[in-house]
């Protein structure tokens, strides 16, 4: 480590341990004693910054996994797996998470982007989320992909479907459990997961509502909780179920499978995906069909029939009403009245 003039002022060469690189910064000092006085301050401030512990990818993506594992929907820890296998594919498993610069993980990400926009991009937001943490426990000094930004993807209008064409579809399902889990989601917007895990105490018969809520076997997407109000149809069809539950108790999941087990999402996903493909090959529906589509068409009624995106994404849960604005081109008299204030 020295200094050493360039035109008008004093830099500073060092070894970067952490980078394996030589580098140069400027001290911004005219004069000599003032650029000694620089170095001196540098190498007291290397030697008291808390250097990062060492951890490998293979043991960091453990530690977070068993972090997330019942923090987090099961969905989300299946993109842990899947983004961490990206990342030790193209690393190595043994490599340290800290020798893993901002421009090698950029560069990473842009390879596979172009072959495979949407998993790329959840790898991205999966491994962001990843290295936030991976600072908080002192494996790293910060995160290498917070100044990173992926292309944008282009955003398509969800799939949507009306009451009658889900009747169609769910006629064509034999399990009556599955039929009442789809007509759920259609009647709520709410998600497999939130679903699945719903208890008979999230269920307000007198109030006439549904608390989703945080546990400690669940949590949901947003983190927050909240409450969804009965409408009708989906009172009719809880009530119908409370016969169908015995030894019902509070702590009770709504729905269940013939050996009183709480269903798996990915395993309800195929089921209704089957039953959209059984239901296309004899009557005229789209075959992109799938269970998140029976959110997209809850929010989508509602919009349809006036209520505000605001209203829909409180109900819907999200955290940012920018989400829900997805479903605005649904009522473009809206814009045309705002538009129209304006004469």
């Amino acid at each position: 480590m020295f200094i050493f003039k360039r035109d008008s002022n004093y830099h500073l060469q060092y070894f970067d341990e952490e980078e394996n690189k030589i580098k140069r910064i400027s001290t911004k000092c005219k004069k000599k004693n003032e650029a000694l006085i620089f170095l001196s301050n540098f190498q007291k401030n290397i030697k008291s910054a808390k250097k990062p512990d060492f951890i490998t990818i293979e043991n960091f993506e453990k530690k977070y996994e068993t972090f997330t594992k019942n923090a987090m929907s099961e969905g989300y820890n299946k993109n842990i797996l899947y983004s961490f296998g990206l990342l030790k594919e193209h690393f190595g498993s043994e490599c340290s998470l800290k020798k893993i610069s901002p421009n090698d993980l950029e560069a990473f990400l842009i390879t596979k982007f172009p072959s495979s926009k949407y998993a790329t991009s959840l790898a991205y937001r999966t491994l962001k989320s990843a290295f936030e943490k991976a600072v908080q426990w002192n494996y790293l000094d910060s995160n290498p992909l917070s100044k990173i930004r992926l292309p944008k993807i282009p955003q398509n209008k969800p799939i949507f479907i009306n009451d009658i064409e889900l009747r169609q579809i769910i006629s064509y399902e034999q399990n009556q459990t599955l039929k009442d889990i789809y007509l759920f989601a259609f009647y709520s917007g709410c998600r497999i997961n939130e679903i699945l895990n719903l208890k008979w105490s999230c269920i307000d018969f007198s109030e006439r509502i549904i608390s989703i809520r945080n546990n400690d076997d669940f949590t949901t997407k947003s983190k927050k909780e909240r409450i969804i109000p009965i409408s009708n149809y989906l009172f009719e069809n809880l009530k119908n179920r409370l016969p169908k539950v015995s030894s019902i108790n509070n702590d009770n999941y709504i729905f269940v499978d013939s050996k009183n087990k709480k269903f798996r999402a990915d395993t309800v996903s195929k089921w209704f995906k089957k039953t959209v493909r059984d239901a296309a090959k004899e009557i005229k529906i789209d075959t992109n069909i799938h269970f998140h589509t029976l959110r997209h068409s809850f929010a989508s009624c509602l919009v349809q029939r006036g209520v505000s995106i605001y209203e829909v994404s409180k109900l819907l849960g999200h955290s940012d009403i920018k989400v829900t604005e997805i479903y605005a081109h649904l009522k473009p008299e809206n814009l045309r009245n705002a538009v129209e204030l304006l004469n």
